[in-house]
């Protein structure tokens, strides 16, 4: 006996539904259309990342404190990479070769870009370098691109001079005279605020052994008179540094 069959030729109780084939999907597709978009986000985010890399710009970098007169070589700077914001022009690029005799005009601090308006010839300098010597060793804080004041005293014992005795003294055959101290002139300030160039420490060894200390300052050229008259004439030259000036 044949079991019993639907009207449908099929066995009784199962339905005789047609198969589902896979369909080739539609350009239509939701699916496929988000992701095609995440691949085109992705690919221009990415040239967005390169191209900004490649707008970084090559410039010198001062290698440690500069003080104003420094000459500009390779061994004072080093090249790195930054993205510059508000022009090129302002900082020395690094595209191509320092050019020569170029000095420092003012201090530029370690790790800062060199700006352009911060360099320029010998011949534009308004300071001379001048070297104070120092019996008691540098002091403390002073440093090259610091600033410091400079104060004279002069040397030697107060200096007396010669007065006649007072007028109604009894006369005794020889003329008498008297000695008046006159107050000794006190320190002045000759230099205010110079920037320190160089500084050399008192003692060392092998052939810098014994060397005496020594403070080298950058005078302007309106005070350079008074400084160097002062070292020449053997005044007491002190160096003191100005607080908050270290670099």
């Amino acid at each position: 006996m044949t079991g019993a069959r639907s009207a449908t030729g099929g066995p009784a109780g199962l339905s005789a539904e047609p198969a589902r084939r896979l369909r080739r999907p539609s350009w239509r597709d939701p699916r496929l259309l988000a992701g095609l978009l995440l691949v085109l986000v992705s690919v221009v985010v990415g040239v967005q990342v390169v191209t900004g890399a490649d707008r970084t710009t090559a410039v010198y970098v001062a290698r440690t404190t500069l003080p104003a007169g420094t000459a500009l070589t390779a061994d004072a700077v080093s090249v790195a990479r930054f993205r510059l914001v508000g022009g090129q022009s302002r900082y020395l690029l690094a595209d191509r070769a320092l050019p020569g005799g170029l000095v420092v005009q003012r201090t530029i601090g370690a790790g800062e870009l060199v700006p352009v308006a911060a360099v320029g010839s010998a011949a534009s300098l308004a300071v001379r370098p001048v070297t104070v010597p120092l019996d008691d060793g540098v002091p403390a804080g002073v440093a090259p691109g610091g600033r410091v004041d400079l104060w004279a005293s002069p040397t030697g014992a107060a200096t007396g001079a010669q007065v006649a005795a007072p007028t109604g003294q009894e006369s005794t055959g020889q003329e008498s005279t008297g000695q008046v101290d006159q107050p000794r002139p006190g320190p002045r300030r000759i230099a205010a605020a110079v920037e320190v160039f160089h500084v050399t420490a008192a003692g060392g060894e092998g052939l810098a052994a014994g060397r005496a200390a020594a403070v080298q300052v950058l005078v302007p050229e309106n005070q350079l008179t008074v400084v160097l008259a002062a070292l020449a004439g053997g005044q007491n030259v002190a160096v003191l540094p100005v607080p908050g000036s270290a670099p």
